[in-house]
């Protein structure tokens, strides 16, 4: 198990790093033990920066192998970086070295020292607390069957499984819209326009000489003619 002692390393870019020492104390044998040391980023105030702020091509090496004074070359690995996401799901990646110790000096080598057991692996899945997302319902029915009317939806901010409240205000989908189902039917008739298409309808009749009425008129006088006795 690597033993961890909470030493620290400054590597901001507004001043020199501070160099620790590593623990005094080696987790195992050689090809197995380790010597670790935290290194963070900091500011000239002494506050804790996200590593992206400090130049990573100068960070020092957080593990160091140990054991014996002369170790042979082999993987070591060092301590992971941060998850590349923020939330869900994202990538982290470290730094694998092959090294050794030569009179009890610390020594780097070709990878190819190292050729005789398998790389550990340089980048891996990580995964960060769950992200926020808005969800929505389905819409409701229109508020009217006819015409201009509403409709609405349900709209929550879900972080994981449970309500939050990490959401972007600015992607918020709207929770009411206006709708139409159909257009509304049209007023009743114009008695005064049914009046006039009757009267035109008359006028029509008029000039073809088939008034209503006049046929019969015709045929009750002459009835009446015929049997009219003088007498």
């Amino acid at each position: 198990m690597i033993s961890r002692h909470p030493l620290a390393i400054n590597v901001s870019l507004v001043s020199k790093p501070r160099i620790f020492p590593f623990s005094i104390q080696c987790s195992g044998v050689c090809g197995e033990g380790r010597m670790t040391r935290y290194v963070v980023c900091r500011n000239n105030e002494g506050k804790v920066l996200p590593d992206s702020q400090c130049d990573l091509t100068t960070k020092p090496l957080a593990v160091h192998p140990c054991g014996d004074r002369d170790c042979p070359p082999h993987w070591v690995s060092q301590e992971w970086e941060q998850c590349n996401a923020t939330c869900g799901r994202g990538r982290k990646t470290r730094k694998i070295l092959c090294a050794g110790l030569e009179n009890g000096v610390y020594k780097e080598y070709e990878e190819s020292r190292c050729g005789h057991s398998k790389k550990p692996d340089e980048e891996a899945a990580c995964f960060e607390r769950p992200c926020s997302k808005w969800f929505k319902t389905s819409w409701s029915q229109c508020s009217k069957t006819c015409g201009s009317g509403v409709r609405v939806r349900e709209v929550k901010c879900y972080q994981g499984d449970e309500v939050g409240q990490g959401c972007d205000p600015s992607t918020k989908p709207e929770a009411k819209e206006t709708c139409e189902v159909q257009l509304c039917p049209t007023d009743a008739p114009d008695h005064q326009k049914m009046q006039n298409q009757a009267h035109e309808s008359q006028g029509v009749f008029a000039e073809e000489g088939e008034v209503p009425g006049t046929d019969a008129t015709r045929r009750s006088r002459d009835s009446c003619l015929t049997h009219f006795d003088p007498k």
